[in-house]
């Protein structure tokens, strides 16, 4: 009898935990579910923002190192940073209006034939 007690109460307390196992792991699905269905918009932007995190990361080590200051370091490599995108946004859109302005000159040619 005493056997059969002691199974009924073990019984209990492995399904009490159990219980609190499965309602945790379904709490933890939910926020992680939930979690990736907010931030997936913002996968593309995360991936860029790592991508130039790691990649600056030598140069703003490299001007604290000079500068001395952490904040220093951090103003003048964004602005670096700023002017680099700048002048690569220029490039580009340089390439594509050469492109386009080459490309209508030809079909105007083309179109005078």
């Amino acid at each position: 009898m005493d056997v059969t007690k002691q199974d009924s109460s073990l019984r209990k307390i492995i399904s009490k935990d159990m219980t609190d196992i499965i309602i945790r792991l379904a709490l933890v699905a939910f926020l992680v579910i939930a979690s990736l269905k907010i931030f997936t918009p913002f996968l593309g932007l995360m991936l860029w923002a790592l991508i130039l995190a790691i990649t600056l990361f030598p140069m703003h080590q490299k001007l604290a190192s000079k500068l001395g200051r952490m904040m220093s370091a951090g103003l003048l490599g964004l602005f670096i940073g700023a002017v680099f995108l700048s002048l690569a946004y220029v490039i580009f859109m340089t390439w594509v209006d050469d492109g386009v302005t080459a490309m209508l000159a030809q079909e105007n040619q083309s179109s005078t034939e």
